[in-house]
Formats: structure tokens, C-alpha cells, sequence
């Protein structure tokens, strides 16, 4: 199933209406990709800052892993995010709107 959106832009004193024609399945791939990102990333935050309240609570136990085991999911979890993200690009569901990215 297709749905159509029209877009207004300005450019400059021009008002521009552009059509796109995209299907839900690829609305929904877009939007699964970006909250699957934003979950990694908030699970980044949480594991970073365990990691900091693990380093203070532990200083008199010098044998507690628990920091090392904090940042150990930090870093897969940041892998995770990475992964993501460059399968978006490959695949095409994510793109950049930057200025300078020109898309041809």
C-alpha cells in the first residue's frame, strides 16, 4: 500500500511542493531502525553511569568487577548502535540532510 505526502519548503521567495509516494512498510523500517538507535543509546547512558556509581560504591573492594562489567556492556551496546547505524546507511533507510551531503 502506497500513501502520498506533499512536502512545502521555501526557498528563498519561492514556495515549492514536492510529492513522494512511499509505502508504509518503508515508513515502518525507518521508524523501527531510529527507536532501536534511541534504545542503545539510552542503554549507553544507563551502563555509563552504573559504571561511574560502581566506581565510587566499590573503592574499598578492589576485587569487584562490576565497573569492568559495566563498561563491558557499554562497549557492546555501542558496537550495537554502530552496527545499526551503518546497516541504515548501506541499506538506505537512513540518510544524511546535512548541507554540504550532496545527494545526486
Amino acid at each position: 500500500m502506497e500513501v502520498t505526502f506533499t512536502y512545502y519548503f521555501h526557498l528563498g521567495n519561492l514556495g515549492h511542493f514536492v510529492t513522494s509516494k512511499k509505502s508504509f512498510e518503508h515508513m515502518d523500517a525507518v521508524m523501527w531502525l531510529k527507536i532501536i538507535i534511541v534504545i542503545l543509546f539510552f542503554g549507553i547512558l544507563i551502563s555509563l553511569s552504573s559504571a561511574l556509581g560502581f566506581l565510587f560504591k566499590d573503592t574499598a573492594v578492589p576485587q569487584s568487577k562490576r565497573t569492568l562489567y559495566a563498561l563491558g556492556i557499554r562497549i557492546t551496546l555501542a558496537m550495537l548502535m554502530m552496527l545499526c547505524i551503518f546497516y541504515g546507511f548501506y541499506s538506505g533507510i537512513l540518510h544524511s540532510e546535512a548541507p554540504w551531503d550532496h545527494r545526486i
